[in-house]
């Protein structure tokens, strides 16, 4: 467990470091010090082509699955192949457990779309903000429709410059369940109609379920019980890319609905017409 500890720091160490310099280079009055720093950043652009962030997120992109080894998954099972930016922008995956998503920012390094809330944890909030990744009020409906036109601007941002662009992880269910279904896909992903690749995500358990839900949440009671269980099994599917068909660019609950099925299929699990959070207003 220190190892992962140990681990954990060193990789938010790194991205309030990162933050703290992206701050700096933003500020209008600047230093000696902070011209300098943008000058490099600038030529690192210049060099490679993309931002400087992407290079910024190399070494949190290892330590993610790092820390994935030191819980217990030594390795993560896969099928298919990881779509590059040309052939999909936007990534659609089932969610489960925040274990999935530091698997899939090991891969992709994407943007994602995130709760507000999670601008309060420190580390995590600077991981997000150097990914570029954008922030919805789920309690808001004007913060869910300024999601789907976020959506669509990012979309039409890679398409004109893609090498200047991260693929855009989203998880259309909404929030995390316990892996036995998967939920109504909410629609702000398929809006702009544009080629996704579904990823299908299933853990294989006998004593912990790694899911975050309500009766195993708490981030201590599910490290305890992930290393108890020493051994933790992942299972991605990367799908082929989907293009949408006219019917489906026209009605994006179509297109959501037949990426649902697909995700469910690859996991062998039903799909459910209810969403997590229709669910969720029923027990309250």
């Amino acid at each position: 467990m220190s190892v992962a500890t140990a681990l954990c720091f060193l990789a938010v160490c790194w991205a309030v470091t990162a933050n703290a310099i992206n701050a700096n280079i933003s500020r209008k009055q600047s230093s000696y010090g902070q011209r300098l720093i943008r000058f490099l950043v600038r030529t690192m652009e210049r060099l490679a082509g993309r931002p400087w962030r992407r290079l910024s997120l190399l070494p949190i992109q290892f330590f993610a699955r790092g820390i994935l080894f030191c819980l217990g998954f030594f390795w993560i099972d896969t099928t298919g192949t990881p779509a590059s930016i040309d052939e999909a922008v936007i990534l659609v995956a089932n969610h489960t457990s925040m274990w999935e998503v530091l698997y899939l920012f090991y891969v992709f390094g994407p943007s994602a779309l995130s709760r507000v809330e999670n601008l309060k944890i420190p580390g995590l909030s600077a991981v997000l903000q150097l990914s570029e990744s954008y922030f919805t009020d789920r309690s808001d409906k004007t913060s869910c429709k300024e999601a789907s036109v976020m959506i669509s601007k990012h979309t039409e941002r890679a398409r004109l410059d893609p090498n200047r662009a991260n693929q855009l992880l989203i998880f259309p269910e909404g929030t995390t369940t316990n892996g036995s279904v998967v939920c109504a896909f909410k629609t702000g992903a398929f809006r702009p109609g544009v080629a996704v690749q579904p990823i299908a995500i299933r853990y294989d358990w006998k004593f912990h379920n790694p899911a975050w839900t309500l009766d195993n949440m708490g981030i201590m009671r599910n490290l305890v019980g992930m290393y108890l269980q020493f051994v933790n099994k992942m299972h991605v599917t990367f799908l082929p890319v989907y293009s949408p068909s006219e019917d489906e660019r026209r009605v994006a609950k179509l297109f959501a609905a037949n990426v649902q099925r697909l995700i469910a299929t690859a996991i062998n699990v039903p799909t459910s017409d209810m969403s997590v959070s229709h669910v969720m207003n029923v027990i309250q």
